[in-house]
């Protein structure tokens, strides 16, 4: 028999509810290496590689490179447009850093079992510094890995708020 529990059903209510770590998913990881770990192993390596990618050119705000790395069908605009747009916002928080700390995505249970090995789509949080200068806010962040091809794409870095009218999530409020 097999069951299915849909954490990415959840995960768009809880982004804004309650941090992912709460849900009891799984238990938070003691190394960065173990936060990978419900990645099959011949992914990791790349998502490593890609996910710094990702923090550095959000953090440098090198719009054109960040582009190339969102999700194809998740580009809300064309290139072009989403540079234009970016380049001359004001309001955005800048992204300084972005620590992973948790990895979740669908999971399927076969006979107790989970089977992660079929999914291509993960949900990676974690605590990421924020700031439009001096000093710097830690906040609950997030981002949504896409495995297409051998290759992995993102949606940008972003602020995991308490509740949908309330304020982003404090890392120091996630830890235990």
């Amino acid at each position: 028999m097999r069951l299915s529990f849909s954490v990415f059903g959840l995960f768009a209510i809880a982004t804004v509810i309650a941090p992912c770590a709460q849900f009891g998913i799984a238990q938070q990881p003691s190394s960065v290496e173990d936060v990978f770990s419900p990645i099959p192993q011949q992914h990791r390596a790349r998502l490593r590689e890609r996910l710094n990618l990702l923090i550095q050119y959000q953090s440098k705000q090198d719009w054109p490179k960040l582009y190339d790395l969102l999700v194809p069908e998740w580009r809300p605009m064309s290139k072009e447009a989403y540079v234009g747009e970016n380049k001359w916002s004001t309001g955005r928080l800048k992204l300084s850093q972005f620590t992973p700390e948790f990895v979740g995505t669908e999971v399927y249970a076969v006979d107790g079992n989970l089977d992660t090995s079929q999914f291509n789509e993960w949900i990676i949080s974690g605590c990421a510094e924020f700031g439009r200068g001096w000093p710097k806010e830690k906040y609950s962040a997030h981002t949504t890995a896409r495995l297409e091809n051998g290759n992995w794409f993102f949606s940008e870095i972003s602020v995991t708020f308490e509740a949908i009218d309330g304020p982003p999530a404090s890392c120091k409020k996630r830890k235990k």
